[in-house]
């Protein structure tokens, strides 16, 4: 895939984006409530976007018990916590993300995913004053099963080790519903400022989960950058997967379930780069 590039496509953070559309040669283009309207609309947005939700449902659908399992334990790994109080006999599930990337994948993903595991759907609200979206199941029996897969009640940082049935088959499932929540996809800018070089980061405070996300990388072929470092008072560690050959053995033997990140690499496939500080919702009006 080239880094062909014929525009640059700038936002103030401020500016709501109304319209995308493609310009001369492919020149992206947006419009915005003072700017102009785009040299032409993009109409095949909304039909993108219905055709990956599908898969995606395909997807979920043909995955077994124990293979959902495992995603939505790297799910819990990423974005849930376990809170217990026996007093007041709340037994909760908690996931959190971000409503500005997160929306899409709380929606449409973890709904299924939870009520094909637990028969339950999450109740889903939003954060005021915050750009937080927070789904929680209450259910005894479901925080009951999730400790006993040995999932830590409260901070994940207690977590001090991995559940001993994910196993080789399981791990890419794993990694893909951690990968959802808690990994970041990006493309460093080249020599000529392209934003054109995928790299695939996750950062963490828990050494059993790096340690564990490193080694099976590794074992699956992956080349993984690791780094303990402090960041804050407090111990990080980091893994980055660098350029397309990591990108697309991450597609093909992992993938993702999490707009957010598709969205990017759809857009990468389409122009040959993706820019940066853009939302989910951005992304796909270009696609």
């Amino acid at each position: 895939m080239s880094c062909a590039y014929s525009g640059v496509l700038q936002r103030d953070e401020k500016t709501p984006l109304m319209e995308a559309g493609i310009g001369p040669k492919g020149t992206i283009l947006l419009a915005y409530r003072h700017g102009r309207a785009p040299e032409k609309k993009v109409n095949s947005s909304i039909q993108t976007i219905n055709v990956e939700r599908e898969n995606q449902i395909g997807e979920l659908a043909a995955l077994k018990k124990d293979e959902l399992l495992a995603y939505e334990t790297g799910i819990h790994l990423g974005d849930g916590s376990l809170q217990i109080d026996q007093k007041h006999r709340i037994y909760r599930v908690i996931y959190c993300g971000d409503s500005r990337n997160d929306a899409d994948f709380f929606t449409y993903v973890l709904p299924v995913v939870t009520e094909r595991l637990y028969g339950k759907k999450p109740s889903i609200y939003y954060r005021k004053n915050e750009n937080t979206i927070v789904a929680h199941l209450n259910s005894k029996e479901v925080v009951v099963l999730k400790t006993k897969l040995l999932l830590p009640v409260g901070n994940k940082i207690k977590l001090n080790a991995m559940p001993g049935w994910l196993t080789e088959n399981l791990v890419p499932h794993f990694l893909r519903g951690l990968a959802d929540t808690d990994f970041c996809i990006s493309f460093k800018r080249n020599r000529k400022g392209i934003p054109c070089e995928p790299r695939i980061e996750f950062f963490t405070n828990n050494e059993v989960l790096a340690t564990f996300s490193v080694s099976v990388l590794r074992k699956m072929g992956f080349t993984v950058a690791f780094e303990k470092t402090t960041n804050k008072g407090f111990r990080e560690y980091r893994l980055r997967m660098y350029g397309k050959e990591m990108l697309n053995k991450w597609m093909k033997h992992i993938g993702f379930f999490n707009m957010k990140h598709l969205s990017k690499v759809l857009v990468f496939e389409k122009f040959g780069y993706c820019q940066p500080h853009m939302f989910t919702q951005e992304r796909l009006r270009l696609l």
